[in-house]
């Protein structure tokens, strides 16, 4: 017994039940008698999706370009504002020492400078560590 499935005006499908078998044969039959205009339709509908596949990279490009540069200026914002931060202590923390040494000998002011100098130098460390970092997040050769 042979069914005939629908054809296409380019593929010939059909589809063979042999007798006690059950086994299916699947053949793809190319015909050469298809008209020229359902080709160029399919092929206005390829070009169609590969147009509409190219729009779409690049809009996923432009956003992904876009969420890095809001990522980058956030954490530029960020290590900017920590400097400012360690900056103002390093000043609060010298502005102490000066105090507290005014006025004292010269065996108490270097005393007094060897217990608070450790907080001078930490504030000073992660200013600088920020410092680099902000200028890592810049680009040097623009304006």
């Amino acid at each position: 017994m042979n069914l005939q499935t629908k054809t296409d005006t380019i593929i010939n499908d059909s589809i063979r039940l042999k007798e006690a078998l059950y086994k299916f044969d699947h053949h793809l039959v190319f015909n050469d008698n298809s008209d020229d205009s359902q080709l160029f339709t399919n092929a206005i509908t390829i070009i169609l999706a590969l147009t509409a596949a190219f729009i779409a990279l690049y809009q996923v490009k432009s956003n992904i370009i876009s969420s890095s540069r809001i990522k980058w200026i956030e954490n530029l914002r960020e290590a900017i504002s920590q400097y400012t931060v360690e900056v103002q202590n390093c000043a609060t923390v010298l502005e102490n020492i000066l105090g507290k040494t005014k006025g004292k000998s010269k065996e108490e002011a270097v005393k007094i400078i060897d217990t608070e100098y450790h907080l001078y130098f930490n504030s000073s460390s992660n200013s600088d560590i920020l410092a680099n970092k902000i200028l890592l997040y810049l680009n040097s050769e623009e304006k």
